[in-house]
């Protein structure tokens, strides 16, 4: 008798979708944001305004699947 076949599912897989919203005009709880929960996705605000130095974008990236920018 032989066990269950190996699984290939990667453990990042069954994750939610991180989103990263950088407008200003973009909030959370609107329609846009709505939207993207009811498909899954977990939204994150950080309105940027101006230049970012390189450790703020990588800090606000970490965890980021997609951005709205």
């Amino acid at each position: 008798m032989t066990g269950p076949p190996h699984s290939t599912t990667s453990r990042n897989e069954h994750r939610v979708p991180r989103i990263l919203i950088t407008t200003d005009y973009l909030r959370p709880g609107d329609e846009v944001d709505a939207r993207l929960r009811a498909h899954g996705h977990t939204t994150v605000h950080a309105p940027m305004v101006g230049r970012r130095d390189p450790e703020q974008l990588v800090a606000v990236l970490d965890g980021i699947d997609a951005a709205l920018v």
